[in-house]
C-alpha cells in the first residue's frame, strides 16, 4: 500500500491524521502535514506491523505529542523494519518517538530493524529523536535544530533508553 502526495491540514483533537495498525508493506511519501495536527500526524502501533517506510514527507506544525510516534504497546510479534527517511518535520513535541510499553520489556520483545535516517527536524519542545526500547537501530544523517525549545531543563536532542545490539 503506497500513501503519495496527500496534503493534510489541520485535525480534530485526540486525533492521529494517519493512524497504522496491525499492517504490513506500507509506505508514506510524499505527503505534506500542516496547521497543528493534533496528537500524532502519523502513528505506527501495534507489535505486528512490519515492513513500514515514512519517507520524503514535510510535517509543518505537526502536532503538540509527536510528528511520527512509532510504538508497540501490545503483543508478542516482533515490529520489525521500519524506516523513517528523509523528512522535514519543523515545529512538534517530538520529532519521531519510538516507544515500547514497559509490560512488553520484560517479555523480550523489542521493535526491531528501526532505521532513522537524513531527516531534517527542528523547532521541537521536546526530544528531536527519542527511542526507548528496541534491537537493531540506525540512526544516521539527521540534522538537528532549536531542539528542546520548551522551558523543561534537560531537554536531550536525541535520547536513548533501553537499546540493544547494533546502534549507530
Amino acid at each position: 500500500i503506497v500513501i503519495d502526495g496527500l496534503q493534510f491540514a489541520g485535525g480534530k483533537a485526540d486525533k492521529v491524521l494517519i493512524d497504522i495498525m496491525v499492517s504490513n508493506h506500507i509506505t508514506i511519501t510524499n505527503c505534506y502535514f500542516s496547521s497543528h495536527v493534533p496528537d500524532h500526524a502519523i502513528r505506527v502501533r501495534d507489535s505486528a506491523c512490519n515492513n513500514i517506510a515514512i519517507k520524503n514527507n514535510e510535517f509543518q506544525d505537526a502536532g503538540h505529542l509527536d510528528a511520527i510516534r512509532i510504538d508497540a504497546t501490545s503483543s508478542s510479534i516482533i515490529m520489525n523494519n521500519i524506516t523513517v527517511d528523509n523528512n522535514i518535520i519543523n515545529i512538534a513535541g517530538n520529532g519521531i518517538f519510538v516507544f515500547l510499553d514497559a509490560a512488553l520489556v520484560e517479555t523480550g520483545v523489542y521493535p526491531e530493524n528501526i532505521i532513522i535516517s537524513n531527516n531534517t527536524i527542528s523547532n521541537t519542545t521536546h526530544a528531536a529523536i527519542l527511542c526507548s526500547s528496541g534491537k537493531n537501530f540506525i540512526i544516521s544523517g539527521n540534522v538537528l535544530s532549536e531542539i528542546g525549545t520548551m522551558s523543561t531543563p534537560n531537554i536531550n536532542a536525541i535520547q536513548l533508553n533501553n537499546l540493544h545490539d547494533s546502534i549507530r
